[in-house]
């Protein structure tokens, strides 16, 4: 726990808190402020030993998590906001219009695309959400190359560093992160698992649900 960029930092945050951050439903209203469907910019998981990982950490903390949390497995490069077909409708700076959709493609057109390989290493916790750190070794920092030419010069709405991440769910309920802390720590599961990406996907979600899934809107695939 606490191990790549900024994790150890996410650690500490963490655990020098006295609770977690439970997920209510009645958060997302005035976030969402009458719009309907969320989009950002996603690698999707189908790995067998990755994905074991995953559900063996989901298991252990399962007493702890939201139990109708239904969003796939992924990791956000880029968040784009709430969709608005209309760009003289956008009235918030969290909007995302057709417009900027077609500026990120032809930012991604123009960017040399290949496959390359992230790390799945063990688990770690946001005040919200347990997760598996997810490290990006690969020449000329892949990840970070997706994210700038998606971002659109902004910091997609971001209060914190960017910490690519497999989120396992949301907590359900205040439970105290020291209790959590010692199930998060296990330096057993946390051999590196190599993840080939070959594929970006821009996905959206109702925004009217609390962690409702993900639904497929497009997918850049990378050229060998």
């Amino acid at each position: 726990m606490g191990e790549g960029p900024h994790y150890r930092q996410v650690a500490e945050s963490f655990v020098a808190q006295p609770s977690t951050r439970a997920a209510h439903q009645s958060a997302i209203e005035p976030w969402r402020k009458g719009r309907e469907r969320y989009w950002c910019w996603c690698i999707t998981l189908e790995d067998g030993a990755i994905l074991e990982r995953f559900r063996r950490y989901q298991r252990r903390l399962s007493p702890f998590l939201l139990k109708n949390y239904r969003r796939q497995r992924h990791i956000t490069v880029a968040v784009c906001g709430f969709w608005q077909e209309d760009y003289e409708a956008a009235e918030f700076n969290d909007s995302f219009t057709a417009d900027q959709l077609a500026i990120q493609l032809d930012n991604l057109a123009a960017l040399p695309l290949s496959p390359f390989e992230l790390k799945v290493l063990g688990s770690n916790s946001f005040p919200s959400a347990p997760f598996l750190e997810v490290v990006d070794n690969s020449p000329n920092n892949q990840l970070s190359r997706l994210r700038q030419c998606l971002l659109l010069g902004t910091d997609d709405f971001r209060s914190s560093v960017y910490c690519p991440h497999l989120t396992l769910g949301l907590y359900d309920r205040e439970y105290s992160t020291s209790e959590l802390h010692f199930l998060l720590g296990d330096h057993e599961d946390r051999q590196p698992l190599s993840l080939m990406v070959s594929s970006l996907t821009l996905m959206s979600y109702d925004a009217r649900e609390l962690a409702g899934p993900l639904t497929m809107e497009k997918q850049v695939m990378f050229v060998h």
